[in-house]
């Protein structure tokens, strides 16, 4: 009997690729006879690292040459996959499936009508359990059965990555803190955070470690402002390196980013600060062991997908307006 076999595509970002590893838990959940590679870019190949869901992920560079591109479109159809998964349905994504045609194609279908009225007209059309992971998972919906559940988001860190990360930070207890985003709108202020990590300090005694991109300013802020114990080692690890920290930290506080997913998928205790975003707009956090503080009660909310807008009202209420107290108590109830 031919071994059955599925191809899923998502290119970018690290928060949609790891939403994605959701629809691979519930394939491998109703389609256990099934391998699943997977193709995105080279830049986010190493989070998919030692998946226990995929035979082998493909990648390409974002600026690849034809001929990488022709080499790599070969090697993909030489794999005569049942079924490709377009979980991204763009231009990319698409030109792939073109050449990908012999096999049966299924994408998502982004609602970009339903955020466009929610955006400018603050009309709220989208069904009460909608989400980013329902959105994904339906791509595969004729696949399952029809009572199915929709799986968890997992990534996986070896035990040799979590001890290389522990012998290079040096400390046992210690908590994570991902301030940065890819909007400013989405970031919570630099000052605030201070404040809040004063508080713990207070009350617990625990260290930070920062974790970010090469060009962030804000944890260099926090860094530079924040008096006590502190590590900061953003720009400084790998990708696999910052999930490693996030896998051995007691906790994870941030914004809306990637990393807070990843806390998820790893199974993490999770406060994460929401401002102009939310559900609708692919954010949204899952797991019980997480918590999200926004501000209540702001109508403008959610102002675009992903943050990119520039607030319109004379300050940006959806941030200001979240009470500090919250993401202390939020803690507090993980910790003690």
């Amino acid at each position: 009997m031919k071994s059955k076999s599925i191809l899923v595509m998502r290119f970018s970002s690290i928060g949609d690729i790891i939403q994605t590893t959701s629809t691979l838990s519930t394939i491998k959940e109703y389609l256990p006879n099934y391998t699943i590679d997977y193709l995105t870019l080279d830049h986010f190949k190493s989070i998919l690292k030692n998946h226990k869901s995929l035979n082998k992920v493909y990648s390409i560079s974002k600026n690849a040459k034809y001929s990488h591109i022709s080499e790599l479109i070969l090697k993909l159809q030489s794999n005569k996959y049942d079924y490709i998964i377009d979980l991204h349905n763009s231009p990319r994504s698409k030109a792939f499936s073109l050449f990908l045609k012999k096999s049966k194609i299924k994408k998502i279908k982004k609602p970009r009508l339903k955020r466009f009225f929610l955006f400018l007209f603050h009309f709220n059309s989208f069904e009460e359990d909608f989400n980013v992971r329902s959105m994904y998972n339906q791509a595969i919906q004729d696949l399952l059965p029809v009572d199915h559940k929709i799986g968890n988001t997992k990534l996986y860190i070896s035990s040799d990555e979590k001890k290389e990360i522990n012998e290079k930070l040096n400390i046992e207890n210690y908590f994570a803190l991902a301030p940065e985003a890819a909007w400013a709108q989405k970031q919570f202020p630099a000052q605030r955070y201070i404040g809040i990590l004063n508080n713990i300090y207070k009350k617990f005694n625990l260290t930070p470690v920062l974790i970010g991109s090469s060009n962030t300013s804000i944890c260099k802020e926090i860094a530079k402002g924040y008096k006590n114990k502190i590590i900061n080692i953003s720009g400084k690890t790998s990708l696999r390196e910052s999930l490693s920290i996030i896998s051995n930290a007691l906790f994870v506080v941030g914004g809306d980013t990637g990393m807070i997913h990843a806390a998820e998928a790893l199974n993490k205790h999770v406060i994460a600060i929401f401002g102009p975003t939310n559900k609708q707009t692919g954010g949204g956090l899952f797991s019980k062991l997480s918590e999200e503080i926004h501000a209540p009660n702001i109508w403008c909310k959610p102002c675009s997908i992903n943050g990119s807008f520039s607030c319109y009202r004379k300050r940006q209420y959806c941030m200001t307006e979240i009470d500090d107290g919250e993401i202390l108590r939020a803690i507090k109830n993980i910790y003690i």
